[in-house]
C-alpha cells in the first residue's frame, strides 16, 4: 500500500463528500494530524499558509473533507466544521483546529440515549432523574463507550475491550522497527462489592368490616363473634349512640367508610316485684306479685372501615462480583459500587385495591341497598413490606451486576500498547477497531487489543500511531455472570396489612384487638333481677327524687330503670394502628453467579 496526495476542500453545510468533486488543495497543507479517542470527537488539526482573514466569517465556508489517495484510490479521512481562530496568527503559517461533530449531533445524541434505555443494561432507577438524558450516566452498565465515526459523523458503541468475538486486524507486518511500546497500569479490580440503597414508602390500602349483621342473615365479625352474635341489649338507644358514623375518624389513622344500626325487639324481660314491696297502684289488683318489663333489642347493621398504611422502609442490597484475571499484581484492587435506589422508580403502575360491600338503608326506598366500597394504591408493589424480593427488582438487579462488570472489564485492560504502522495502512483502524501484534519480546509471543486512541501525521513524513488496550484476563471469549437476592425476612407490618394485601378485606380479627363486651344481655338481666328494689326506691327518696316518695309500681318501675341505667351496654377496644414509625432497615444478601470472563489478551504466564 502506499499513500499519493492528501487533498482539503473547503465545503458547504451538508455537501456529501465526492472523489471527483472534492479532490483539490483548497488550502495548502504543511502539516497534518488527525486525532481519534475513544469516546470523543474525532480532531484534524493543518498547517495551512496565513490567510490573513477571518477563517470564522459568515460568508466563508466552516466545514472541510480530507482525502488522500490509497494506492490509487481516493478515501475520505476526515469531515468536520473548524473548532475556532487559527492558533499562531502573527506567524507565516497558522494551524487551523476541526472537530468532526456532525451540526445535528445533539439530537442524534439524544436520540441515541433514548434507543439505550431499552436495554437491560440500564434502569432508571440507578440513574438521577437530572441525569437520564446524559449519555455518560446511561452507559455506566455497557462496558463501552459512544464512537463518532470520523468521516460519516454516525454515533455507535465501541466495546471498552476486546471480546473474542470481533474480527481481529493483525499489524504484524505493518510495524515499523522499534515502535513497538508495551506499558503496564494500575493493578487491576478483580471484586467490586455492589451495594444498592433502596428507598421507598410501603403504601398499602387496608379495609376491614368487624360488624355485619344483614337482615335475616347471620352476624359477622370480629364484634359479632365477641357478643356471640347481634348485639342484644336491654339499653339500645344508648348502645346505638355510640355507634361510630359514616365519614368519622378513628383512633391510629382509620375512618368510618360505611356505618348504619337499627335496633329491632328481640324479646322481653320481666322482674315479679312482691305486692308487699311495691304495691300497684291498681286498687283492684289481687295478685302476690306484679311483672315490671323491659323490652329487649338486637341489631342489625354493618361497620366498614379503611386507612392507608404508609412505612418508610429502606433496604441494603449487597452482592460481590470477581472476575478471572492473569498474576499480575501481588494484590488486586476491590472497589465498593454504591448506589442509591428509590423505589418509586422500579415499581410500576400497577393498582392494588380492597373491596367491600355492606347492606345498608336505601336512600330512595325504604328498603335496603347494598353499598360497594374500594381503597387503591397505584402501585401495587409498594404495599408490600419486601421489595428486593420481588419480580419488579430483578432488572434493576441485572443492571447493576452490570455496571460491577463494566468496571471489571475496564480495570483489566492495564496493558497499554503502542505502535506506530504506514500512514496507508492505519487509514482502516478506528476506536472500534481490535489489532493484534505478534512479536518474541511479548510474554506469549502476542498480544490483542481494543484500539484506544489512533492518530494520523502528514509532516516531513506520513505515519499513523495505534494506542491500544489489553485484557489480563484467562477465557477466549467474553461472559457475564449474574447474582439472585436470597429469601430474606421482611420487617414487621400490621397484621391487617398483610391480610389486606394477600387476601382482601378483614373482619376485624387482625385490625382489632382488646374487644371487650361490659354489661352484655345476661349481665343487665342479673342486674335487674338481684337489686332490693325496696332498699333503692328509699336511697332515691333520701336523694330527693319526687317519684321515690311514693312506694308504688311505678316507684319500682323507675328504681329498676334507673339501676339499669348504670349497667349500659358498652362495646371497647383498640384498632391497630396504621401510623408509621422510624424507618426500617433490612439486610439483603444475594447470592452471585461464576466469576465475570474477560478475554486473554496476552498470555503473561507464558514460560518460553
Amino acid at each position: 500500500m502506499s499513500v499519493g496526495m492528501v487533498y482539503f476542500a473547503w465545503v458547504e453545510d451538508g455537501e456529501v463528500f465526492s472523489p471527483t468533486v472534492h479532490t483539490r488543495e483548497d488550502e495548502q497543507l504543511f502539516s497534518l494530524n488527525i486525532s481519534e479517542k475513544e469516546g470523543e470527537f474525532a480532531i484534524a488539526t493543518i498547517e495551512i499558509r496565513n490567510p490573513r482573514k477571518g477563517l470564522l466569517s459568515p460568508i466563508r465556508k466552516q466545514r472541510c473533507h480530507i482525502s488522500a489517495e490509497i494506492d490509487g484510490t481516493v478515501m475520505l479521512l476526515f469531515s468536520g466544521r473548524a473548532l475556532g481562530i487559527p492558533v499562531s496568527l502573527g506567524r507565516e503559517t497558522c494551524e487551523v483546529e476541526f472537530v468532526g461533530r456532525p451540526d445535528d449531533w445533539q439530537s442524534v445524541q439524544a436520540d441515541f440515549v433514548e434507543s439505550l434505555k431499552a436495554d437491560p443494561r440500564y434502569h432508571p432507577a440507578l440513574v438521577a432523574e437530572e441525569d437520564r438524558s446524559d449519555l455518560t450516566a446511561v452507559l455506566e452498565g455497557y462496558s463501552a463507550l459512544p464512537r463518532w465515526d470520523r468521516v460519516t459523523g454516525e454515533l455507535s458503541l465501541a466495546a471498552l475491550t476486546h471480546e473474542g468475538t470481533q474480527p481481529v486486524i493483525d499489524l504484524t507486518a505493518h510495524v515499523f522497527e522499534d515502535s513497538l511500546d508495551v506499558t503496564f497500569g494500575s493493578a487491576p479490580v478483580d471484586q467490586v462489592n455492589v451495594e444498592l440503597d433502596v428507598t421507598w414508602t410501603q403504601v398499602c390500602p387496608v379495609m376491614t368490616r368487624p360488624f355485619d349483621a344483614e337482615p335475616g342473615e347471620l352476624a359477622t365479625g370480629a364484634i359479632a363473634s365477641e357478643f356471640g352474635g347481634r348485639p342484644r341489649t336491654l339499653t339500645a338507644d344508648d348502645f346505638a349512640s355510640k355507634w361510630p358514623e359514616p365519614g368519622s375518624s378513628m383512633d391510629g389513622g382509620w375512618t368510618v367508610l360505611g356505618s348504619y344500626l337499627k335496633k329491632r325487639p328481640a324479646g322481653v324481660f320481666a322482674r315479679d316485684i312482691p305486692v308487699a314491696v311495691a304495691p300497684p297502684s291498681d286498687p283492684t289488683y289481687t295478685g302476690s306479685t306484679y311483672p315490671v318489663e323491659f323490652m329487649e333489642y338486637e341489631f342489625d347493621g354493618s361497620l366498614v372501615l379503611a386507612g392507608r398504611y404508609e412505612q418508610p422502609r429502606r433496604e441494603l442490597v449487597r452482592f460481590s462480583v470477581f472476575s478471572d484475571l492473569q498474576p499480575v499484581a501481588s494484590a488486586y484492587s476491590v472497589e465498593q459500587l454504591s448506589l442509591s435506589v428509590a423505589g418509586e422508580d422500579i415499581a410500576p403502575v400497577a393498582p392494588l385495591s380492597v373491596s367491600g360491600s355492606y347492606v345498608a338503608p336505601s336512600s330512595t326506598s325504604d328498603g335496603m341497598s347494598t353499598r360497594t366500597v374500594t381503597n387503591t394504591v397505584q402501585r401495587a408493589a409498594l404495599a408490600s413490606n419486601r421489595l428486593a424480593a420481588q419480580e419488579c427488582f430483578t432488572p434493576v438487579l441485572a443492571a447493576a451486576l452490570a455496571r460491577a462488570e463494566a468496571r471489571l472489564r475496564t480495570a483489566a485492560r492495564c496493558i497499554d500498547v503502542e505502535v506506530e504502522v504506514p500512514f496507508e495502512f492505519g487509514t482502516g483502524l478506528n476506536t472500534g477497531s481490535v489489532v493484534r501484534v505478534s512479536d518474541n519480546r511479548i510474554p506469549g509471543g502476542s498480544v490483542t487489543g481494543k484500539v484506544t486512541s489512533v492518530e494520523f501525521e502528514v509532516a516531513e513524513t506520513c505515519v499513523c500511531r495505534v494506542k491500544f488496550a489489553a485484557s489480563v484476563g484467562r477465557a477466549a471469549t467474553a461472559s457475564a455472570t449474574g447474582a439472585t437476592v436470597s429469601d430474606y425476612e421482611g420487617p414487621a407490618e400490621p397484621p391487617v396489612v398483610t391480610h389486606c394485601r394477600t387476601a382482601g378485606m378483614d373482619n376485624g380479627t387482625n385490625s382489632m384487638t382488646s374487644i371487650r363486651v361490659r354489661n352484655s344481655i345476661g349481665a343487665q338481666r342479673a342486674a335487674l333481677l338481684t337489686i332490693d328494689v325496696a332498699a333503692e326506691v328509699s336511697r332515691m327518696a333520701d336523694f330527693g327524687y319526687r317519684w321515690a316518695q311514693t312506694v308504688d309500681d311505678q316507684a319500682a318501675l323507675s328504681a329498676l330503670s334507673e339501676a339499669l341505667s348504670r349497667v349500659p351496654t358498652e362495646l371497647s377496644g383498640s384498632l391497630v394502628s396504621l401510623e408509621a414509625v422510624d424507618e426500617t432497615e433490612v439486610q439483603v444478601l444475594c447470592s452471585g453467579g461464576p466469576s465475570v470472563q474477560v478475554v486473554k489478551d496476552i498470555d503473561l504466564e507464558a514460560w518460553h
